[in-house]
């Protein structure tokens, strides 16, 4: 009997255990993960406007520094320029929060593009620490992200301000659609001068997606502790995420994990197993998803060879990492 779907490979955690969960494939036939008024943008779209949409959570008496950098920079650089637009959402709680993912898909145009900027604080593996106390777990923000990026075919740009947001990373699931086109994350706690400092200087070179990069090296020189390559601030492209995720090689220690974790869990259920079988079929499993879910969760296969794609090659060329 062979066991395939009993094993676990998702992710760059493999000590934490992950629920089964229904095909994402049938989840979009069905439309579920997009608002009821959401249309996904067609390949032939021709792209006019450009939103960059605020979310920002932070508690009575902290600085509130999504509502300063949409009034003092971002409402100034949209009288400068017709094609962009930008909103601010002061949420308090998880329901909230997610209102107003839904009120940014819903107001979206058919030809506006939106990058999702998050002012909170970062609870580390936990998620984002809101308002009102609650955390919103990573995996829960990438399922709200997704609704955006299925809208606009995979071209969402999310940028994280907040304390050490890398932990976000582990809980990417490679085979469903992927949550955004590229995030900008930090590594380390950052103060609020930095974030104010950084994100000025962010948004100031930064109009749409194809900026993302020049805007990345912006923020890094700002923001460092005397070298360029001591920014807390990074950016990851789902091309390069999906890349790692599927290949077994790139973390032998990660992979032993996974291999391990998954032998003992199929030992205790079918003693016929072996830690050579297990591998071979996690390998097998991690190969047909290289092969055969690159596009699906780069929405390639909705808007392949598109001009904003040059995203991927540009990528390519800064080495994944800016």
């Amino acid at each position: 009997m062979a066991h395939h779907k009993k094993i676990g490979i998702r992710g760059a955690s493999p000590r934490r255990k992950k629920k089964h969960k229904k095909s994402r494939r049938n989840i979009d036939r069905q439309g579920s993960i997009m608002s009821t008024k959401a249309e996904f943008m067609s390949p032939d779209t021709d792209v006019t406007k450009f939103r960059i949409a605020v979310i920002e959570s932070l508690s009575d008496g902290e600085s509130k520094t999504g509502t300063n950098l949409y009034e003092g920079e971002l409402k100034p650089l949209t009288l400068k320029d017709e094609s962009l637009t930008a909103s601010l959402h002061v949420v308090n709680d998880i329901t909230n929060f997610k209102r107003a993912i839904d009120e940014i898909a819903d107001s979206l145009g058919g030809d506006e593009l939106v990058t999702l900027h998050i002012e909170a604080h970062g609870a580390g593996e936990n998620g984002i620490r809101l308002a009102s106390g609650d955390n919103l777990g990573w995996k829960d923000f990438m399922d709200e992200c997704r609704k955006l990026n299925d809208k606009i075919s995979g071209l969402l740009v999310v940028t994280l301000s907040m304390c050490y947001s890398f932990p976000i990373l582990g809980s990417i699931d490679p085979t469903q659609r992927a949550p955004f086109k590229a995030i900008l994350l930090t590594n380390r706690d950052v103060t609020v001068d930095e974030v104010e400092r950084g994100f000025t200087a962010f948004y100031n070179s930064y109009k749409n997606p194809l900026d993302v990069f020049k805007a990345t090296g912006v923020i890094r020189d700002e923001v460092n502790k005397g070298d360029e390559k001591s920014s807390p601030f990074h950016l990851m492209v789902a091309d390069h995420i999906f890349d790692l995720f599927t290949n077994p090689d790139r973390d032998p220690d990660g992979f032993a994990h996974i291999v391990n974790d998954n032998f003992c869990r199929l030992k205790a259920q079918y003693p016929e197993y072996t830690r050579e079988r297990t591998e071979k079929e996690i390998r097998a499993m991690m190969n047909d998803l290289a092969k055969n879910g690159r596009d699906y969760f780069l929405f390639y296969d909705r808007v392949k060879g598109k001009e904003l794609m040059e995203l991927t090659e540009q990528n390519k060329r800064k080495n994944q990492w800016v």
